[in-house]
């Protein structure tokens, strides 16, 4: 017998980016904090060379930003799907919401499922929009 689903929806997970000059150093550490990019172990060795990177590289990538608007298009462009992806469901007599969450920029992949998590959503399909691993 199959269960019946109350409440459905789907999380579309990018990697993220900065979306500011200002956000530039967190995603650079939270991006070299990850042993999937950055495998050092200890973990504390490998959160103190990610603060390195990010302090160094910073200043380098900095520039390149500020030539495309301070910041990366990536969050607008996701949420641009993600609206998209729900008109389109609706449409179809679909009431499915659609949630974004970003690996190492905000939002944040635990944010959205926080989120997920308050509306009673019974299904959750997670669409991976970056092909590393997925």
């Amino acid at each position: 017998m199959q269960k019946t689903i109350d409440k459905k929806a789907v999380l579309l997970i990018n990697l993220g980016s900065p979306g500011s000059l200002d956000e530039i150093k967190p995603f650079l550490r939270n991006l070299f904090s990850d042993p999937m990019i950055l495998p050092l172990k200890p973990a504390f060795l490998r959160r103190f060379i990610a603060g390195v990177i990010a302090r160094r590289r910073t200043p380098v990538v900095k520039p390149r930003y500020s030539l495309i608007g301070g910041g990366s298009p990536l969050l607008r462009i996701t949420t641009k799907q993600a609206s998209a992806l729900e008109n389109y469901l609706r449409a179809k007599g679909l009431k499915t919401p659609v949630f974004v969450g970003m690996r190492y920029s905000t939002p944040a992949i635990e944010d959205a499922l926080r989120e997920i998590s308050k509306t009673g959503i019974s299904f959750l399909i997670i669409l991976f929009l970056y092909p590393q691993y997925s």
